[in-house]
């Protein structure tokens, strides 16, 4: 009966921990979108558009990923762990820990230096008289926005490894002989590599 099974999916409440952090963080973010009283505003900054897309596109790719598929993943390893009864362990434990890791670096990481970039981009670009540097879209590209370009594309990878180390412990979680599997083939490398150092002895 699933009413008799101990509960408790560890997963489950770390990621859904890490969603109302990254809320908390988001509500922040909010604010400071709209916080009037800063020079220049946030909100001229994205009304300007061009590098301010940045800006905004980053906030809402942090509700989007940090928020709601943190808080939805929360719910695959609830259903994994108490509903079919496989609590996470060994190799697929370690692979939930590099989703946790990986995704949540990813993610800030990236968010945060598209919002960062955008904002001081989209600043640059306004006249002296808004608060802003008065640049050409050409000199905020050369200047401002390609020095962010590289480090971006970083925290992405760094993202997609660890949502790809979640799928595959998703995988191996739902088809347990995957699993089983992979753990008989490391046993046995780790079997010939022992038997091979005491042969070289």
């Amino acid at each position: 009966m699933i009413l008799d099974r101990p509960r408790g999916s560890i997963w489950f409440a770390r990621f859904l921990w890490l969603a109302l952090i990254n809320g908390a963080f988001a509500a922040g973010w909010t604010v400071f979108m709209l916080w009037p009283w800063m020079t220049p505003a946030p909100s001229s900054v994205l009304y300007n558009g061009s590098a301010g897309t940045w800006l905004l596109f980053g906030y809402l790719l942090f509700l989007v990923i940090g928020v709601l598929t943190t808080g939805l993943t929360a719910i695959l390893y609830f259903f994994i762990e108490e509903i079919l009864s496989r609590p996470y362990s060994g190799l697929r434990g370690i692979l939930a820990y590099g989703h946790f890791i990986l995704t949540e670096v990813g993610v800030v990481g990236t968010t945060f230096l598209m919002m960062y970039g955008g904002y001081i981009g989209g600043a640059a670009l306004l006249q002296p008289f808004q608060g802003g540097g008065g640049l050409t879209a050409y000199q905020v590209n050369v200047q401002i926005l390609h020095s962010y370009i590289t480090p971006i594309f970083a925290f992405v990878l760094i993202s997609i490894l660890g949502e790809f180390l979640g799928g595959v412990g998703f995988a191996f979680s739902i088809e347990p002989k995957w699993n089983n599997y992979v753990q008989l083939l490391m046993t046995r490398t780790f079997v010939d590599d022992s038997a091979d150092d005491s042969g070289e002895k």
